[in-house]
C-alpha cells in the first residue's frame, strides 16, 4: 500500500529540525513522520522513473546521505527530497539541489 504524507508532517519536520534534537532522541511518531515522507518519495521517484524510462534512460537520487537508521551522521536529517536527472547528468542536477 503507497505510504501517505500526511498534511501534519512537514510541520513535524520543520519542528525537529528547529530544535536541533538527534535522530536518535527524536520522539518515535516524529521518526514515523520522517519515514513516511521517504518512503512516498521512493515510491513517487520509482513510478516517475519508469514513465521517465519510456523516453530514455534516468537516474533517481534520493535525500543525499539520509538513512533510516540513522538521521545523517547520527543527527536529524535535512529536508527529503527527490532528483530525477538523465542517466548520466547527476552531477548537473547536483548543482541544483
Amino acid at each position: 500500500m503507497a505510504e501517505v504524507i500526511r498534511s501534519t508532517d512537514p510541520g513535524v519536520m520543520e519542528r525537529c529540525r528547529a530544535t536541533g534534537t538527534a535522530w536518535v532522541e527524536l520522539a518515535l511518531e516524529d521518526r514515523e513522520a520522517y519515514e513516511r515522507v521517504h518512503h512516498r518519495l521512493e515510491e513517487i521517484a520509482r513510478s516517475a522513473n519508469a514513465i521517465a524510462n519510456k523516453n530514455g534512460h534516468f537516474d533517481v537520487w534520493l535525500t543525499s546521505g539520509f538513512s533510516l537508521k540513522k538521521g545523517v551522521r547520527g543527527s536529524q536529517p535535512k529536508d527529503l527530497w527527490v532528483a530525477i536527472c538523465r542517466k548520466g547528468a547527476l552531477s548537473e542536477c547536483r548543482n541544483y539541489i
